[in-house]
């Protein structure tokens, strides 16, 4: 793989983690993930956003 984690592949997965959440909810921990837009977030970067929910 990439060793990337693209941004509707964290939706996803935000959304069965948590499944209460709205879309809305998980666009903006997808933003938090995301800072720079960059529409993917490497496997470090995605431990240090899990570790900081």
């Amino acid at each position: 793989g990439s060793g990337t984690i693209n941004a509707n592949e964290l939706k996803r997965f935000v959304r069965l983690w948590d499944n209460e959440l709205t879309e809305a909810e998980a666009d903006d921990m997808i933003s938090q993930a995301d800072p720079n837009k960059a529409g993917s977030i490497n496997f470090n970067d995605f431990v240090e956003f899990l570790l900081h929910k």
